[in-house]
């Protein structure tokens, strides 16, 4: 019951108080508009709803239970983490009977039209005024400066004068991985996709565009949106204006 309140409370606030006043307003004047000339107002009864969980109150209260575990940065679980529940709820649902039968649209565009209750309004309510009462505690990764970049293939060209040929090989590895990432703002898996067949191709090939040396980062893989694998062919300066040497690393 407490869950229900919790969550009942939240759809309440799923809107903005200065919204539910205009609609309050606006409903005020229809009805007095009305009686002037003596019309029934047209609107709908507001209730009963019928016997059962129509709305995706369930999900909504595991939503409630699971956001009062304890969380990384804080005593509870973050937004991000519990509305999880919900997209889980809706992918099982969307393969159940009662979902495969839902399917409309055409070759160029899909529309699904279902009876899913986590889909419906009041679930939209909820999950708005649910994130407006929790907020978010966003902690974003630090990135890595110029300066510290710098410092960090000092140190590796430094070592590499006094590895032995196999320490080499892992050091150029990293050079390469950190350079390319950091001067492409690769993600981090992205860079292992990075074809070193292509890599020898257009590192041998002397690219000039205007005076200036470039280089082909070549990646082969499978991608977001995309079928199969594919070539992404990303043009990279030789050495940027602050000296990192991206050709040297990719050699």
């Amino acid at each position: 019951m407490a869950c229900i309140r919790q969550v009942s409370l939240d759809a309440l606030w799923g809107r903005e108080s200065a919204t539910v006043e205009s609609t309050l307003c606006a409903t005020k004047q229809t009805l007095a508009a009305l009686k002037q000339v003596r019309l029934t107002p047209p609107y709908p009864p507001l209730g009963p709803y019928p016997v059962g969980d129509t709305l995706g109150y369930t999900i909504a209260i595991a939503i409630i239970i699971k956001s009062r575990s304890a969380g990384r940065y804080a005593t509870y679980q973050q937004f991000e983490s519990i509305r999880k529940l919900r997209a889980g709820f809706s992918n099982v649902f969307m393969a159940s009977v009662h979902g495969n039968d839902s399917l409309r649209g055409n070759d160029k565009g899909k529309q699904y039209i279902n009876t899913c209750p986590t889909n419906s309004p009041w679930f939209e309510r909820f999950s708005r005024g649910c994130l407006s009462r929790m907020g978010q505690i966003v902690k974003q990764d630090r990135a890595v400066s110029l300066e510290l970049m710098h410092v960090f293939l000092g140190l590796l060209e430094q070592e590499w004068e006094a590895a032995s040929a196999r320490e080499r090989i892992a050091l150029a590895d990293v050079g390469a991985y950190a350079t390319f990432a950091f001067c492409v703002s690769f993600r981090g898996p992205e860079v292992f996709l990075v074809d070193l067949h292509g890599l020898l191709k257009y590192t041998e090939e002397n690219l000039q565009v205007n005076g200036k040396a470039f280089i082909i980062i070549p990646l082969l893989g499978r991608f977001k949106i995309e079928l199969g694998d594919q070539y992404h062919l990303t043009p990279l300066i030789a050495e940027t204006r602050s000296g990192i040497k991206v050709r040297l690393w990719a050699e």
